[in-house]
């Protein structure tokens, strides 16, 4: 493929992806309201019926392998702040990135996001409206659509809450594919998913 043809087709996915992104998760407008609530019928991503495919339905991109990510476990008191941070491992030339991550909203209550490790990433790139259902959807791309490699180990951020459970319970913080599917590319116009190794918050 012409490599001009290549670049304006990952620029184009990339603000398709964002305008998906910010439709569900931002702005305050009635329509954004209402796809978001749609997209939030059935906030368990486990348990969500897949729409049925058709026609007008794109085929979701083939992944040529997966991107290690891992969520750290945290042991702390009730009523405490408790922050996991977000690694990644084998990050070479990564041009966007997009995922959702749950938790328990029984056990933890969401704070803030910090300590941002990409270039041009704040916390405008999470979405925290379904923070009370237990989902945050997350959405960053490299601007230059050069690609952005780290080292082994290299912290994204940290997400943090306050420890509401009882002394004994426990939440999985997760990756998962809804309401923002996994979706990773590359500066080769190659689509990843996620190798995930999820975290727990633990109330002593």
């Amino acid at each position: 493929m012409n490599p001009y043809l290549t670049h304006f087709f990952v620029k184009c996915l990339l603000v398709i992806s964002m305008a998906i992104f910010f439709v569900c998760c931002g702005g305050e407008d009635p329509a954004r309201e209402a796809a978001k609530e749609e997209a939030l019928k059935n906030p368990n991503p486990t348990t969500s019926t897949p729409a049925p495919a058709d026609e007008t339905t794109p085929a979701r991109p083939p992944e040529v392998g997966k991107l290690p990510m891992q969520i750290s476990n945290v042991q702390t008191g009730k009523g405490e702040e408790a922050c996991v941070s977000v690694t990644v491992a084998q990050f070479i030339a990564i041009v966007s990135m997009q995922y959702t991550m749950t938790f328990d909203p029984a056990v933890l209550k969401f704070k803030t996001i910090k300590n941002f490790g990409l270039p041009g990433m704040t916390i405008n790139n999470f979405g925290a409206r379904a923070a009370d259902k237990g989902i945050l959807a997350y959405s960053w791309f490299d601007s230059e659509v050069k690609g952005i490699s780290k080292p082994d180990g290299t912290k994204l951020y940290d997400v943090c809450f306050e420890t509401i459970g009882e002394a004994g319970n426990s939440s999985k913080v997760e990756f998962a594919d809804a309401p923002v599917v996994i979706e990773i590319s590359n500066s080769a116009s190659q689509f990843l998913g996620i190798d995930g190794t999820n975290g727990r918050v633990t109330i002593q």
